[in-house]
């Protein structure tokens, strides 16, 4: 079997896991170990890269900067200094993987502008981890690895349970849809990298990346349809061919019941704090804290799931989709218009956009957004100086040909044609 890296196509998939007492503890073992790793390696290179910027010659740095340079992101010289990885619960391959993190973390600083020094990993109420599927050679299944599926009992058709590497057997659920990739998936199939993930309400879950010389789903069949998107915070977005998509505001609308709760929590910690009890001891303040997060989570799925269906059917109905190249990012740096962007998750929007349109054979580019707006869609003339179109005007009428317009509309049609003219 090929490795992951040589394989075609490349697909994930989420599966609640319910483990026990004993592999939750487990759990929590290898997301300590994982990041005392990449922390004290991460505080070595630290070190390190701040040694390297002094620029007099000092014997005594000069043999700490090549003490540092023999130990980082080794992880036999970690296991000899630090007995609690040799334990039998510590997954290996969690090590590896920690190391393999902080490696990437500190070349993307060293060769992408912008980026800055990589930071600790704090503990928290989540716990992750990452270990990897192992084949022997030969292998054509990927049941042949240490990570399979089975069921509980032969009348069963569906698998309940997956056996991972050092956790062992762990009941399991997923979608119906995931279930049948799973049973019809299986040859010339590898599992890659597998994370291990609880969340703030204390839900596991299990991620597994899977490669395959056969695709995992099928190509839509194309429409011969193309359109143009313009996004916008009173809807999600405005198409070339006139629709509108609304935008549900989900944070907005739990605002009050979120800040609610938050207070409520404020309170609890401050009268535990009052009270000399630590905030783990507060069986109160722990219920609260449970309630808030189930509040947030609640909020972030909603709009997950919101975006997955809008998504998917642009991708069913177009072959190619043309939406602004914005830098969210900076649009976030305004703080009258942060949370309201936020809320709209355009980042999130435009990510599963190039996913859907890569996994289903269709086509997304993303093209600049200047002039999009101030440019007439039938005349091609460009508003300027006092005739420039002010933020909240809605419709307005082009000099030249007087065509009225509207401002979403118009604009979603300039973005079409900038993208047709890029194709060409």
């Amino acid at each position: 079997m090929l490795r992951c890296s040589q394989m075609d196509y490349h697909f994930a998939v989420e599966l609640r896991i319910y483990p026990s007492s004993k592999q939750k503890h487990m759990i929590a073992v290898n997301d300590g170990a994982s990041r005392f790793v990449y922390n004290r390696t991460t505080a070595n290179d630290r070190e390190l890269y701040l040694l390297k910027k002094i620029n007099v010659f000092s014997e005594p740095i000069q043999k700490r900067i090549e003490y540092l340079e023999t130990v980082r992101s080794s992880k036999k010289e970690l296991c000899n200094t630090i007995p609690f990885l040799s334990m039998d619960c510590v997954d290996s391959l969690a090590v590896d993987n920690a190391i393999k993190n902080h490696n990437a973390a500190w070349k993307r600083f060293r060769e992408v502008p912008g980026t800055g020094v990589p930071g600790f990993h704090r503990k928290g109420y989540e716990q992750s981890y990452q270990t990897n599927a192992h084949y022997p050679k030969g292998s054509s299944h990927w049941d042949d690895g240490n990570v399979s599926f089975f069921w509980k009992s032969e009348n069963e058709q569906v698998p309940h349970y997956i056996r991972l590497p050092k956790l062992g057997v762990i009941r399991f659920r997923c979608s119906d849809k995931m279930r049948n990739l799973l049973l019809n998936h299986r040859s010339n199939t590898r599992v890659g990298t597998i994370t291990i993930h609880k969340d703030n309400c204390g839900d596991y879950y299990a991620v597994l990346q899977l490669s395959s010389d056969i695709p995992f789903v099928e190509e839509l069949p194309k429409t011969g349809r193309n359109v143009g998107i313009d996004m916008n915070l009173t809807n999600l977005y405005t198409d070339s061919d006139g629709n509108v998509v609304p935008n549900p505001r989900y944070a907005r609308n739990a605002k009050d019941k979120l800040a609610k709760a938050q207070k409520k929590l404020s309170r609890m910690a401050e009268c535990a704090k009052k009270d000399g009890r630590s905030l783990t001891e507060s069986s109160n303040y722990q219920k609260q804290w449970l309630r808030t997060a189930k509040l947030q989570r609640k909020v972030a799925r909603s709009r997950e799931e919101y975006l997955q269906v809008q998504t998917k059917q642009l991708v069913e109905n177009q072959d190619l989709i043309v939406s602004e190249d914005l830098k969210v990012t900076n649009l976030l740096k305004n703080h009258k218009l942060a949370y309201s962007i936020a809320d709209a998750s355009w980042g999130k929007f435009f990510i599963l956009l190039q996913q859907k349109s890569e996994l289903y054979g269709k086509e997304y580019i993303r093209v600049s957004a200047q002039y999009t707006t101030q440019t007439c869609s039938h005349c091609g003339h460009v508003m300027s100086g006092g005739d420039r179109i002010a933020l909240g005007v809605d419709k307005w009428t082009c000099p030249k040909c007087h065509t009225e317009h509207s401002r979403d509309y118009n604009a979603a049609k300039n973005i079409l044609a900038k993208g047709l003219d890029f194709i060409k």
